[in-house]
């Protein structure tokens, strides 16, 4: 993936300061991880296995990834979707603060966007 601008206006956002520690660290690793256009698969154990590899394993990563996850889509940080049994996820202002290189996502587009 290539690497993404963070803006400084990131310690002012509300959104971020309304969730726990750990949800803000899974959503700035999930920027690493996502496409340019800013999806991710998001089944909480693949989010785990992408952005905590050393902790893979580790007792309970799953269950607050998972909840990192419901943290970030109550302060409208980030969308979540099914395709085909699938979870994904995007990042809802991405277009914001991203620069699309790709010409076409690494997973589906979600029905609504």
């Amino acid at each position: 993936m290539p690497n993404r601008i963070i803006l400084e206006r990131c310690c002012t956002s509300p959104n971020l300061d309304r969730i726990t520690d750990f949800a803000e660290r899974t959503f700035w690793r999930l920027t690493t991880k996502a496409d340019d256009f800013g999806r991710f698969e998001a089944e909480a154990a693949v989010v785990a296995s992408n952005c905590f590899p050393r902790r893979n394993g580790q007792n309970g990563i799953v269950d607050d990834v998972e909840s990192a996850l419901r943290d970030m889509v109550k302060e409208d940080l980030v969308k979540l979707y099914e395709i085909k049994g699938r979870r994904y996820g995007y990042f809802l202002t991405w277009e914001d603060h991203q620069t699309k290189r790709a010409k076409h996502s690494k997973y589906p587009a979600p029905a609504n966007k």
